[in-house]
């Protein structure tokens, strides 16, 4: 397959016309397709600027003018128009990278800024980790302390348990020393009231 020679023949095809646009960068894509040549996924396809690869009706006219009248120079032409397509297409490629640059550009941005807010995050999980850590040591001090404080208030509910019956033990003697006593005061005050025989 002669890919020039396919090329040259629907140029010549498109030079011919009154009408419409002559295509070239996008020709060659469009007959490689036609032939059977495939297209994988590692090829760069430029799809961006296909009105920039297409060249309008005052274009082809204007080229035709430069052509030698009656010359018939339609390899001036296609010369003229390979010239302005790669020109056109050196502009496309630079103005891609700068595209893929900035694009470089803003994702490293942006990775800047996610790095930046994940370390923010995780300080903030650690600070938060440290207070619930500080928390559960205060919480167990306080249940530490409200366990010894249980232990002290039974201790102090058993003694004053012990104390009230001793209380009423020395109570209770008392009582009954008082009894005894004032039996005794009884007995002797009716024993002195007594006549003596």
């Amino acid at each position: 397959m002669n890919v020039g020679e396919i090329i040259l023949k629907r140029l010549r095809y498109c030079a011919g016309r009154v009408q419409g646009k002559l295509f070239f960068p996008i020709l060659i894509r469009r007959l490689c397709l036609e032939a059977g040549v495939p297209e994988y996924e590692a090829d760069e396809i430029i799809k961006e600027g296909e009105e920039k690869w297409t060249l309008g009706l005052k274009e082809v006219t204007r080229l035709r003018e430069k052509a030698p009248k009656g010359s018939g120079d339609l390899a001036g032409v296609v010369q003229s128009l390979v010239d302005q397509n790669k020109d056109l297409m050196d502009e496309l490629l630079r103005e891609k990278r700068e595209a893929v640059e900035k694009r470089k550009l803003k994702v490293k941005q942006v990775k800047a800024k996610l790095i930046a807010k994940k370390k923010k995050v995780l300080d903030k999980l650690r600070v938060q980790k440290q207070k619930n850590e500080q928390l559960a040591a205060e919480n167990k001090t306080l249940t530490d302390t409200n366990q010894r404080l249980e232990t002290d208030k039974l201790d102090l509910l058993r003694q004053t348990w012990e104390l009230k019956k001793e209380l009423q033990e020395l109570q209770k003697k008392e009582a009954a020393a008082a009894n005894a006593a004032a039996l005794a005061t009884a007995s002797g005050t009716a024993a002195a009231e007594k006549p003596a025989p």
